[in-house]
């Protein structure tokens, strides 16, 4: 559990529709990503500015996942989304385990 997931919960909570659960949660290095039996769903965060953007993608438009390995002197892991229309760069924070990340992301893309 980490800072503010309760507060992440209820806020996920609230955009969950009939038939959606949660299956993962994890800190960003600035926000929250949320991933669940239907989508991935994070929060963008401009580091200049105080917006907040919820961005939602449903599993089946992940094209690929792409994580970075290697960074010494890394803030967090290095993730990449990519659709058919963007990529998303998703940094989660250094005491998330990158593996179970990946793994229960790809494990929904996959099925």
């Amino acid at each position: 559990m980490f800072f503010g997931q309760k507060q992440a919960e209820l806020e996920i909570n609230d955009l969950l529709f009939e038939g959606e659960e949660i299956v993962g949660h994890y800190k960003l290095v600035q926000d929250f990503i949320c991933l669940t039996n239907k989508r991935v769903i994070f929060v963008d965060k401009a580091i200049s500015s105080n917006k907040r953007a919820i961005i939602s993608i449903p599993y089946d438009n992940v094209e690929s996942v792409e994580m970075e390995r290697g960074k010494i002197l890394s803030i967090g892991h290095e993730f990449t989304i990519v659709t058919k229309k963007r990529e998303y760069d998703i940094h989660l924070a250094k005491d998330v385990d990158p593996n179970e990340f990946y793994r229960t992301l790809t494990k929904h893309i996959c099925t």
